[in-house]
């Protein structure tokens, strides 16, 4: 049995009482958190620093993050400074993680959106491409996963729709992107986390036999805590 925990969304001082609160019911055989984007708020690098002093009152594990949209990308350089190897931030790329009981593989990105919002087409350049190449990027990391392997991908926009039921709807294509399902579908990694839909009322829902789950804090108002092996063996019974 190999437990992790997830969760997204804390916006530094904004939900830090929350998460401080949800901390401290984490159970103590977790051994991986997954910090799934906007762990800051609105691009202050400094708010990485609170999060990192809550995190280790509860607990000692390693901790692992994928970017969201409020860690801009002027600051990402200095949120990794800043966060002195206490976290370890995954941007499109995989990282092994030698467990008690498993190896598990890592992949995180800050994820796509079908349709970017109306700051992001002002400010970002050719955002249509990059989400396109985003999308293909997750292709090809998948690629290089076994699929006998325990694998998690986990990234701060949601990979479907099926986890915005409770937001508007019209903004949906402004919070994931529905092209990831058929790379999910594809490629089927173990679980897939997401954050972002702070108003998500359903918590999980699957591509396949793969489980998606929305772990934004203020949706959810706890930790997720997941037990991957037993994940993974009920995968494979599916496909097998």
């Amino acid at each position: 049995m190999v437990k992790i925990a997830a969760t997204g969304d804390i916006h530094g001082r904004r939900f830090l009482d929350l998460y401080i609160k949800a901390m401290g019911e984490l159970p103590s055989d977790v051994e991986v958190l997954l910090l799934c984007g906007d762990v800051i708020n609105k691009g202050k690098a400094e708010d990485v620093e609170l999060v990192i002093e809550a995190t280790r009152r509860f607990f000692k594990g390693r901790v692992y993050a994928c970017f969201g949209n409020e860690e801009y990308e002027t600051v990402q350089d200095k949120i990794v400074e800043l966060s002195r190897g206490e976290i370890h931030w995954i941007d499109e790329s995989i990282v092994k993680l030698y467990m008690s009981d498993a190896v598990i593989t890592l992949i995180g990105t800050r994820g796509c959106l079908d349709r970017p919002t109306r700051w992001q087409r002002r400010n970002i350049p050719r955002i249509e491409e990059i989400y396109a190449r985003r999308v293909e990027k997750v292709r090809e990391l998948l690629a290089q996963v076994d699929r006998e392997e325990n694998s998690i991908l986990f990234m701060h926009y949601a990979p479907t729709y099926k986890t915005l039921m409770g937001e508007e709807k019209w903004a949906w294509p402004e919070l994931g992107c529905r092209k990831m399902e058929a790379v999910i579908s594809s490629y089927r990694p173990t679980l897939v986390l997401h954050a972002h839909a702070h108003r998500g009322e359903v918590a999980k829902t699957a591509i396949g036999a793969t489980p998606i789950y929305n772990v934004s804090l203020p949706a959810r108002r706890k930790i997720m805590v997941i037990d991957i092996t037993a994940l993974k063996r009920t995968t494979l019974d599916a496909y097998w």
